[in-house]
């Protein structure tokens, strides 16, 4: 028998709150259907951490050279997408289901795709969304670090999951 832990970031509490993020952000018709709710809090910002929230597929972009270029990706919620390169068929891309750990290069150019692959059961009656968190970094972890790193990560910010999402969130918009 497989005794496998959940990591504390993909305990029900925080997948619930990324589903709020999700369904705040649908609820206030972003065009580009992407959010980050934590985005320049310090505790965050310390932990070189993200919360990225997405409704829609976004389409191919490079990110802002300023940003550190190595993205470490943990799935929270996945209710059909696949973030990937252009020049990746996706059906070479694993499915990223909730828990999996991935790595991009913000600088390259990238985007966020559907994938028939992945949908949550759970949540068929309800409008597709993605949530990861989004550990930046100057150079790649290697993939057997990445779980490690973001726990470590996630652990600098943990408390502020206790109930959901903070008032400085619903005071953004």
């Amino acid at each position: 028998m497989n005794d496998v832990t959940t990591p504390s970031w993909l305990s029900e509490t925080v997948v619930m709150t990324a589903r709020e993020a999700i369904y705040s952000l649908r609820a206030r018709d972003k065009p580009d259907g992407v959010y980050e709710p934590f985005l320049g809090h310090p505790e965050w910002k310390a932990a070189n951490l993200s919360l990225l929230v997405c409704c829609t597929s976004v389409s191919a972009h490079e990110d802002h050279h300023e940003l550190p270029p190595w993205c470490h990706f943990a799935v929270l919620v996945n209710d059909g997408w696949v973030a990937k390169t252009p020049r990746e068929r996706i059906s070479a891309v694993p499915p990223q289901r909730p828990g999996a750990l991935f790595r991009l290069n913000i600088h390259d150019e990238h985007h966020l795709v559907r994938d028939r692959r992945v949908r949550s059961a759970a949540f068929e009656n309800y409008p597709p969304g993605y949530a990861v968190l989004v550990l930046s970094q100057e150079e790649p972890i290697p993939d057997a670090e990445i779980g490690a790193a973001m726990q470590e990560a996630f652990d600098k910010v943990a408390p502020q999951f206790d109930h959901g999402m903070p008032d400085f969130y619903r005071r953004r918009w």
